[in-house]
């Protein structure tokens, strides 16, 4: 009341201008009001953001968690422990030959000299006049290969060579499971063949055919091929053949640690146990043998490990960095305490004198608790010793990872501590928010009294002083 009879006592004319001083002080009063009362609005929104930040912390760390948990199931797969069980191959000559090595191939050394590749099997046809006339009449004439049968018809426009060999080789293209594949070439511009190439290599795939007026044309008999022996017809450039005399020169030829070894493709996955060649070109006589050395792959095991160390320290730094959260949150700092000591936790269900705790296998702890593999050559030494030895730490039923899992399994899912808390903080947003919205309405209602209060005050004392001015003309 007294602000308002200082603001009245302070009107001592009656000006236009007075008038518009007289509601710049009114604003300035309201306003001083609702700056009294923003510290409220001020708590909330502090409380909110507060609020607001541990949500954000927890639904981060939900996410981090859950790719812990895909990362552990790695190490809880029923094929968990052979994942260890690595092996890497290499060749003394790419050019010759590729390698590749699965878990159950011997660690050591094998000779492999190429002598011949798989190829597919060639036939061709005579070679014929393009422009001549051909010898069949417009029919349908069928044609087996490879114990297939197929049509190809002719009409009366099909008078020639070139049109005849370009609809046999369209029509054999379109049977299926025949095994081949026609072309027609035109050799220049008087003469043309067409070929069938099989579309699988070696000599199971060589091609076989039986005799028929549409092939005869062409030159492609039994009688003058011999097809599926090893004294076939070979092709010249007139008259039909085979690429290949002898069919069975169609499978590779590899000599392996001075063994012959005859294969339909160029891809050998079963004379070496464990080992698939891939050759890629044959050698001369006189080329030296490709060495083949097959070791523990000390990398596939590192890969294996580190996805797990990485979110793991993800995990460990992420808990560290918000410390008000760490102080003020028993179960944060529970986590983080049991988290950071399972690293010092001994497996005690491996074998007497073999290793117990992940730093014996050449994992390093840094001075932050995060991990890493310090010491490769500890790890592959274990490896090649006895790879179960390293897989026990990470697969065995009470294994570092097993005990990592068993800390955090209650904190994620939808009953877990994380979606729990995640909930709560979201209702105690929610509710803060409206709270904020509520007050905020009442300071807005207060402040529009208190104007209204104001503005009839001083409309009273304008026409007080209005009489009071008439009575003084008197």
């Amino acid at each position: 009341m007294s602000d308002l009879l200082s603001l009245l006592q302070s009107l001592s004319s009656t000006s236009s201008s007075q008038d518009t001083s007289s509601m710049s002080q009114l604003d300035l009063m309201v306003d001083a009001y609702r700056k009294t009362e923003q510290p409220r609005i001020d708590a909330l929104n502090s409380k909110k953001q507060t609020l607001q930040k541990r949500q954000t912390f927890f639904n981060t760390l939900n996410s981090k968690l859950n790719t812990l948990i895909g990362n552990i199931d790695t190490f809880t797969a029923s094929n968990a422990a052979s994942k260890f069980i690595t092996r890497s191959i290499t060749s003394s000559d790419s050019t010759v030959l590729t390698a590749t090595a699965s878990a159950t191939a011997n660690i050591g050394v094998n000779s492999v000299k190429v002598d011949r590749l798989a190829t597919s099997d060639l036939l061709i046809s005579d070679r014929m006049t393009l422009a001549g006339a051909t010898t069949l009449t417009p029919n349908t004439y069928s044609f087996t290969i490879n114990g297939v049968t197929g049509n190809v018809t002719l009409t009366a426009d099909d008078d020639t060579n070139e049109e005849v060999m370009q609809k046999l080789a369209s029509a054999i293209n379109n049977t299926e499971d025949i095994g081949v594949t026609a072309s027609y070439i035109k050799v220049d511009s008087t003469y043309g063949k067409f070929t069938l190439t099989s579309t699988e290599t070696g000599a199971a795939n060589d091609i076989d055919f039986t005799d028929s007026d549409v092939l005869t044309a062409f030159g492609i008999t039994n009688a003058a091929l011999n097809p599926h022996t090893a004294t076939r017809t070979v092709a010249t450039e007139t008259t039909a053949g085979f690429r290949s005399a002898n069919y069975n020169d169609l499978d590779s030829k590899v000599e392996i640690n001075g063994v012959n070894i005859y294969r339909a493709s160029n891809s050998i996955d079963d004379a070496l146990t464990g080992i698939t060649i891939n050759l890629v070109k044959p050698q001369d006589a006189a080329d030296q043998a490709v060495t083949m050395t097959t070791s523990v792959d000390g990398n596939a095991v590192e890969n294996l490990i580190k996805p797990i160390l990485d979110t793991y320290n993800d995990i460990l730094k992420f808990l560290k960095q918000d410390s008000s959260i760490l102080r003020s949150d028993a179960s944060i700092s529970n986590l983080y305490s049991k988290i950071r000591l399972l690293v010092s936790d001994e497996v005690t269900s491996v074998n007497p004198g073999d290793p117990k705790y992940i730093t014996d296998i050449g994992i390093k702890i840094a001075s932050d608790g995060t991990l890493s593999i310090g010491d490769e050559e500890r790890l592959l030494e274990l490896l090649e010793d006895d790879p179960q030895k390293v897989s026990n730490l990470f697969t065995s039923s009470d294994s570092f990872v097993a005990k990592l899992n068993s800390t955090i399994s209650n904190l994620t899912g939808d009953d877990g501590l994380i979606p729990s808390r995640t909930k709560s903080l979201s209702q105690q947003i929610d509710s803060t928010t409206k709270k904020t919205e509520d007050v905020q309405k009442n300071i807005d209602k207060k402040a529009d009294i208190l104007r209204q209060e104001y503005e009839n005050i001083l409309s009273l004392f304008y026409q007080a002083e209005s009489q009071y001015n008439l009575l003084s003309t008197f």
